[in-house]
C-alpha cells in the first residue's frame, strides 16, 4: 500500500509550506518560519473563541528581553501561497509511479517483465513504468543519496547513475523493464509479428 504525502503547515488558515503530494523520498520535511503575534491576534479577533477565553482564568504573562533566533535577526514570516491540486490524469501518472518504485526497490528484484501485447493496458503499463523513472532521475539530479543507491542496487551497476529517464527504462540495456513480444497467451502480438 503507498499513501501519498502532502503534509503541510497553516497559518491563521493560508498555506505557508507543504511537501509534494507524489515523491520518492524516504522522508520529506516542510518547513516555514511564522508569527506567533500573528496567530495570537487572529485568534483574538474571533468572537467565539475571546468569549470562552474571557471566562477562562488568566495566567501570568512574563515578557523577556531573549529570542528563539539569533540576536538582531529577524527573519520574516514565509509567505502565502495558493493551493496547488493535481489534475486526475497527474494523480495517475504519479501514484502508481511512486508505487511502483516502492515495490521495486523494496522487494529486490532487477526491474520488471512487461509483455507487450500492443494493446492499451500493456501501453498504459509502460508508460506508469517511464514516469516511475523519471521520477527516480529526478531524485538522483535533486542529490537524493538513498534513490541513487538504490537504483544501482536495481540496475545492478555500482557506478551507474542515471541521467535520463530513456536510457534508465532502456529496452536494449533492460535495466527497468524486461519485454516480451509476440507471447502465446497474447493472439494480438502473435498477428502482429506473425507468429
Amino acid at each position: 500500500m503507498y499513501f501519498n504525502g502532502c503534509s503541510s503547515i497553516c497559518v491563521n488558515g493560508n498555506i505557508v509550506a507543504r511537501t509534494a503530494q507524489y515523491s520518492i523520498e524516504e522522508v520529506e520535511v516542510a518547513i516555514a518560519t511564522v508569527d506567533l503575534e500573528q496567530i495570537r491576534s487572529y485568534r483574538n479577533m474571533i468572537r467565539s473563541r475571546t468569549l470562552r477565553a474571557a471566562s477562562s482564568p488568566q495566567y501570568p504573562r512574563v515578557d523577556l528581553d531573549w529570542a528563539i533566533s539569533q540576536p538582531k535577526i529577524m527573519a520574516p514570516p514565509s509567505p502565502s501561497f495558493p493551493w496547488v491540486y493535481h489534475t486526475p490524469e497527474e494523480e495517475i501518472l504519479l501514484g502508481p509511479a511512486c508505487w511502483l518504485w516502492d515495490y521495486l526497490r523494496r522487494s529486490g528484484q532487477g526491474g520488471y517483465f512487461l509483455p507487450l501485447s500492443g494493446g492499451v493496458d500493456s501501453t498504459s503499463t509502460a508508460v506508469l513504468v517511464y514516469s516511475m523513472c523519471i521520477l527516480v532521475v529526478q531524485g538522483v539530479s535533486r542529490g537524493d543519496e538513498n534513490v541513487l543507491r538504490d537504483v544501482r542496487r536495481v540496475t545492478g551497476d555500482s557506478g551507474y547513475t542515471p541521467t535520463d529517464p530513456q536510457v534508465l527504462s532502456c529496452l536494449d540495456l533492460e535495466f527497468i523493464i524486461h519485454i516480451c513480444l509476440g507471447t502465446v497467451q497474447s493472439g494480438t502480438s502473435n498477428m502482429l509479428y506473425g507468429q
